[in-house]
């Protein structure tokens, strides 16, 4: 009798996990105009655990505090990426990042 073959191998992720992050500026337009919002993107990364793309998936409403988040992410964040049966994997993750004027003054 065969054994099944393994599906998957300790260490694997089955999305890439955060390994550095940084939060983003708060806007000065942003600050100014009382602002808030609530930005979710979805995030491709190389089987390198770099940055590859960001898509907006829900936007806070407020171009200047999406394009804030994303700037964070392309320049502070980085990743494990994607690991299937041993071997790193191009992948995605969601992200989501809360602009509150509440714990930013």
């Amino acid at each position: 009798k065969k054994k099944p073959k393994p599906t998957s191998l300790p260490g694997d992720r089955v999305r890439p996990a955060i390994a550095k992050q940084a939060l983003p500026v708060y806007p000065k337009d942003a600050l100014n105009n009382d602002w808030e919002g609530t930005v979710k993107v979805k995030v491709m990364v190389s089987k390198k655990g770099r940055v590859t793309g960001v898509t907006v998936l829900s936007s806070s409403g407020h171009d200047a505090l999406d394009q804030a988040f994303i700037r964070s992410i392309r320049q502070h964040y980085r990743f494990k990426p994607k690991r299937s049966m041993g071997k790193n994997t191009s992948g995605a993750v969601i992200l989501s990042h809360i602009f509150s004027l509440g714990a930013s003054r």
